[in-house]
């Protein structure tokens, strides 16, 4: 029964494709589509799984066509959308990036009492997060929330930085406490862009109070990677002498500032004509500082250059 449910649905899913591609309005639902589906004759076998099925994997990069069956099926008798067909054309508009639909769809779901799982709020947010839709993204990261779901790794340190980056700090925090509360592992680059925008603005014992949280959980950030953001944000944000406190604080708990932190507060000084606090810095970079690792700072390139 699995393996006919199976064929007929990559047999509509085919006919839906084809149909499309020969009809003068490709890529949009059409009468030619329906008249298609009647056809084949399935009635009397519709029902919620047989439509997950054909939009997920047949449907899922065309998203007009899984969003056109979608609604086409809702308007069959005694036909009721549930979670797996949600979930399939949801998936489907967002790796298109389809943001009205997707957040149209979200509110019939929940409208609807229907429980979404969490690999549907990944989906969305990740979609969201590259289009730069950080504040929605951080909404519908609420809604997750408030279901207790798991976002997994990923996405979760995706959303910190993205909203760090977008200097959303209260929402960013918001999402550093929810990771902290629930044991979520923070990236180094997750924890990297946000704590570098912060120390633009940010009090340097808050941010110190940070980094003491994030090391409790994690041992597999590159502390190192940390410092060098750290001090490029203070460095940046004109707190040079910060910057240089900053460098022995994190040495104290362990981040092992490398030689391209020091040279970072040394150039900063450089720039304030402060040639004495220049030479005491790289003689600190000489005693103290670290090499860095060759790949260390591959996904950093864009924040500065070393």
């Amino acid at each position: 029964m699995a393996r006919l449910g199976t064929e007929l649905a990559a047999r509509i899913g085919r006919a839906l494709i084809t149909e499309s591609n020969s009809s003068f309005q490709t890529r949009s639902w059409n009468p030619s589509l329906e008249q298609t589906l009647h056809k084949i004759g399935f009635r009397d076998s519709l029902n919620p799984s047989l439509v997950a099925r054909v939009i997920d994997p047949h449907l899922l990069t065309h998203h007009s066509l899984a969003l056109g069956f979608f609604n086409w099926a809702s308007q069959q008798p005694g036909f009721t959308h549930n979670s797996l067909t949600y979930r399939s054309v949801l998936k489907s508009l967002s790796l298109s990036r389809q943001l009205n639909a997707t957040e149209s769809l979200l509110k019939q779901a929940k409208a609807q009492n229907l429980t979404l799982d969490s690999s549907i709020y990944r989906f969305v947010i990740d979609s969201l997060i590259k289009s730069g839709k950080s504040q929605m993204a951080f909404s519908v990261f609420n809604e997750a929330k408030s279901q207790s779901l798991d976002l997994g790794t990923e996405t979760s340190n995706s959303l910190l930085a993205s909203l760090g980056s977008d200097r959303c700090f209260k929402n960013a925090m918001e999402v550093f406490d929810e990771m902290n509360n629930r044991g979520v592992g923070f990236s180094t680059i997750g924890f990297g862009v946000f704590i570098w925008r912060l120390c633009r603005n940010g009090d340097l014992g808050e941010v110190l109070r940070l980094v003491d949280a994030v090391k409790r959980w994690n041992s597999l950030i590159n502390g190192s990677v940390i410092a060098v953001l750290i001090v490029h944000g203070l460095c940046e944000a004109s707190r040079t002498s910060e910057a240089l406190r900053a460098l022995n604080e994190l040495r104290i708990r362990g981040w092992k500032p490398d030689f391209i932190a020091y040279r970072v507060v040394a150039e900063a000084f450089r720039s304030l004509g402060s040639v004495f606090d220049v030479n005491e810095v790289l003689k600190m970079k000489r005693k103290l500082g670290v090499a860095p690792r060759s790949n260390d700072y591959r996904e950093f390139d864009s924040v500065f250059d070393y």
